[in-house]
């Protein structure tokens, strides 16, 4: 019941403290009881720590509660735990951002990949839906450059180079 959950977590922080300050062994060693913690609490967790959430954790979050991450959060699930993502937790819609996050931690997982692959074409056309009425990644506010350098700092790593190549006489 929902009550339990709130006592669980609230059990949870008592023992560790808020969730932004966990390390990986705090998380993992919650197990799954992990999965009771709110949308908000899973979304502090540094992404550095996500190794620490544990398969049977993964395996009992909400959609709701996978959506909170972030697809920093995301890549560092360890391969095993990512490896309990369900189709049912992605649908119907998980942004691309998060998607490339999952695909990233699950590595070769042959479960995961086929999952990822059969709903992808499904989520690329809700993708340009969303691009076409000028909503952009709405249901990801955080993740809005999608882990990508700005323009400008990747010229600037460019030009850095060329001049660095220069200077080098290569």
């Amino acid at each position: 019941s929902n009550t339990t959950a709130l006592h669980l977590a609230s059990m949870l922080t008592t023992l560790y403290g808020t969730t932004d300050t966990w390390t990986s062994s705090d998380l993992l060693s919650t197990g799954w009881v992990a999965s009771n913690l709110s949308p908000d609490q899973l979304s502090q967790i540094q992404h550095h720590a996500m190794e620490g959430l544990t398969g049977q954790a993964v395996k009992h979050l909400t959609r709701e509660q996978l959506n909170s991450f972030s697809h920093h959060q995301l890549a560092m699930l360890s391969p095993h735990a990512a490896s309990f993502i369900s189709r049912d937790q992605l649908l119907p819609h998980t942004n691309i951002h998060r998607r490339r996050g999952i695909r990233a931690a699950g590595g070769e997982d042959e479960k995961l990949v086929e999952t990822m692959e059969d709903i992808e074409p499904d989520m690329q056309t809700i993708d340009e839906e969303i691009e076409r009425e000028g909503k952009g990644m709405v249901d990801d506010p955080k993740d809005a450059d999608g882990g990508a350098g700005s323009k400008s700092s990747s010229f600037q790593v460019l030009i850095t180079g060329v001049i660095s190549l220069l200077i080098l006489g290569v």
